[in-house]
Order: C-alpha cells, then structure tokens, then sequence
C-alpha cells in the first residue's frame, strides 16, 4: 500500500491485470497537472460534468473510415488535411492505460 500514490490504497487495486488498468470508468482525467478541474467528458451530476464516464466508441459508418462520432480521437478536424478545421477538442485526459 505504501507504493500508491495516496498511501492507503495498493496499485495493484487496479493493475491486477498483467500490471494494466483494465476498469472501464473513471478513466478520464479532467486534466488537473494543467490546471483544468472541469470534466469536459463525464456523466452529468447536479448540472456538471463528473466522473465514472465510460467511453463511447462510436459508429461505424461515421466519418474518415469510421468510428468518428465516438470519443475518440480528442480533437476533431472537418478536413485531415487542415489541422486547422477543429470541429470539437476536448482537454481532459485519457488515464486508462491497457
């Protein structure tokens, strides 16, 4: 237990998967090492965002070969040729780790 990071829970709590994290919520971080307290991606809680989010995969018939309407990836481009066309970026960050 003194291995993890708040001392009173043991990593292996959630890396007991061959030393992955294998959960499937509350693996977004709203991207508090930059300052961000707010979850851009989570379940609405008392009209804000909160945690235990499960990611949405997306459709397969949508946009650049699939899967385009789901989480990923963060930032949306309209052209993969502009990087400059966003159409959604999200700042929190990704802590499941497989």
């Amino acid at each position: 237990m003194q291995a993890g990071s708040d001392d009173k829970q043991a990593c292996a709590s959630c890396h007991f998967n061959a030393g992955a994290d294998s959960r499937v919520n509350n693996s977004v971080n709203p991207g508090q090492a930059g300052g961000d307290n707010a979850f851009q991606l989570g379940n609405l809680v008392n009209n804000t965002m909160g945690p235990n989010y499960h990611y949405k995969a997306g459709s397969a018939d949508a946009g650049f070969g699939g899967y385009h309407d789901g989480d990923f990836p963060f930032r949306k481009v309209a052209d993969l040729k502009d990087r400059f066309s966003v159409i959604s970026d999200v700042n929190d960050v990704s802590v499941r780790r497989a």
